[in-house]
């Protein structure tokens, strides 16, 4: 479902005028808006008033005109920030009619992958007890998980971590194990790499 986004956050007094009077031309009529059709009058009023505002800031205006540029700015912002959520409920979400609207919609979060099975899996080192790893890095992995296969047949995580190497210690000397690694990202949980066998030294 797509969103309306409201966009009047920073916009310049001369910019909210634009937007203002781009979003009555758009809903004067508009079937799907008929409902809301007895807003518009006091936006194209608060508009007018803001145009008129912002021409008397520009020649010269002192204290006075631009305090009241302030105020009709606010007012008219406020009446758009009041007009989106109902353009929000009449449009049940749809993006042509929100845009019919002459509103934009909010894009939506950037979809990422699920991370690879992570590549050149090995054991570098061995030592009393320990096993160093490493791996290639994979792009969007948060973080890796190492697992050993138990004599059941199933596997157990036996380290997590940010790195793409890691020294697994507490391990039986001379007695060989097979391990493997997977990444995990934003998008959930990569396939395993192919398993290997390492044995403490």
């Amino acid at each position: 479902m797509a969103k309306v986004k409201t966009g009047v956050s920073r916009l310049t007094s001369a910019a909210l005028v634009e937007k203002s009077n781009h979003i009555v031309t758009s809903m004067t009529g508009n079937l799907a808006y008929a409902s809301l059709q007895g807003l518009l009058p006091a936006i194209t009023t608060a508009s007018n008033n803001l145009a008129a505002a912002n021409a008397a800031a520009a020649g010269n205006g002192g204290k006075l005109e631009h305090e009241t540029k302030r105020k009709c700015h606010a007012i008219l912002r406020a009446l758009i920030v009041d007009l989106a959520p109902q353009v929000q409920t009449v449009s049940g979400g749809d993006a042509e009619t929100i845009v019919s609207a002459g509103f934009d919609t909010v894009k939506p979060p950037a979809q990422h992958p699920l991370p690879g099975e992570p590549q050149q899996f090995e054991a570098v080192y061995t030592g009393f007890g320990a096993v160093k790893f490493r791996w290639a890095a994979e792009k969007v992995a948060a973080y890796y998980q190492l697992e050993m296969l138990r004599e059941d047949g199933t596997y157990e995580v036996a380290a997590t971590t940010k790195r793409s190497s890691f020294t697994l210690h507490g391990l039986v000397s001379g007695r060989q194990y097979t391990f493997r690694v997977y990444a995990v990202g934003t998008a959930g949980v990569g396939p395993a790499c192919e398993s290997i066998n390492a044995k403490a030294a």
